[in-house]
């Protein structure tokens, strides 16, 4: 069984801070030694605590164990797989696109597609996994994080031109009308915003709003199962049902019901007005 908790947080960091999970895993009703989920395409950074069983991640550029404390940049390039076993206990950070980048000062481009063991690049995340790791419930470890991530708060920089419309695209849930529109809004010509977008984000303008609205519709779905697909295509402005589907085969690796079955926890959403808890029964 899987349980997942998950929080939102203080005002002062949501321009930085999607959302925060916790996972827990314990025994499977049908005893089965794993469960596997899918990871798909997503422009969200996120740093992760392990405190108990470390889980696999299977990569098309091979296979790892996740460290102790985690780094995961944005990947657009389809869907990776976990391997989840009983004892895993898990502290995710799901920060908006640019969101660590800002508070930690790491170029956004040089997190994309990239995975990295957070202790050798911020010295304070083994110190932060100790303390966090003392706590004896998942409210605590909130605090133990957000005391932490505040005051990098209040010293980050003014975002740059390009961090701005990042940001405004992944609001917007990719529904951005063309690549042109934006480069003319931020006065530059198209071929100088695509080059400094790709520069500075890691990611072509047209394939960051190509994820975020992607993105948008598994998290539309998962906020209310019962709205349709085909009203999710139509909100997300996708010219039918099919362009959706075809987006969710190259960035999920299945279509969207398979999809939505295949990712478990492994894309929480982020609650409204107060914490909840919610119980996945997996294998």
């Amino acid at each position: 069984m899987i349980t997942l908790q998950t929080a939102t947080p203080s005002a002062a960091l949501r321009e930085f801070v999607r959302v925060y999970a916790q996972r827990e895993v314990t025994a499977f009703q049908s005893g089965a030694i794993c469960v596997t989920e899918a990871v798909p395409a997503r422009l969200e950074q996120t740093l992760e605590f392990q405190f108990g069983t470390p889980f696999t991640v299977h990569l098309a550029r091979g296979d790892l164990t996740t460290p102790e404390q985690v780094i995961v940049g944005a990947h657009v390039n389809g869907a990776a797989q976990i391997d989840l076993r009983p004892g895993t206990v898990s502290f995710a950070v799901f920060f908006m696109p640019t969101g660590l980048s800002q508070l930690f000062g790491m170029p956004v481009s040089e997190m994309s597609h990239r995975n990295y063991d957070a202790a050798m690049v911020l010295n304070m995340t083994r110190m932060l996994r100790e303390h966090m790791g003392a706590c004896t419930t998942f409210e605590d470890r909130v605090r133990v994080i957000e005391h932490s991530l505040l005051p990098l708060a209040a010293r980050t920089r003014k975002p740059t031109l390009i961090t701005t419309i990042a940001d405004h695209v992944f609001v917007k849930r990719g529904v951005i009308g063309s690549v042109g529109r934006l480069a003319l809004d931020a006065g530059l010509g198209i071929r100088q915003f695509e080059r400094l977008f790709l520069s500075e984000i890691g990611i072509s303008p047209k394939l960051y709003s190509r994820v975020a609205r992607f993105q948008s519709a598994l998290d539309m779905k998962i906020a209310v199962p019962g709205r349709t697909w085909l009203e999710i295509a139509h909100r997300l402005s996708y010219h039918d049902q099919m362009h959706m589907i075809r987006d969710f085969q190259q960035l999920g690796g299945d279509t969207p019901g398979q999809l939505l079955a295949q990712i478990g926890d492994s894309r929480p959403g982020a609650v409204a007005d107060d914490e909840t808890k919610q119980t996945y029964f997996a294998g």
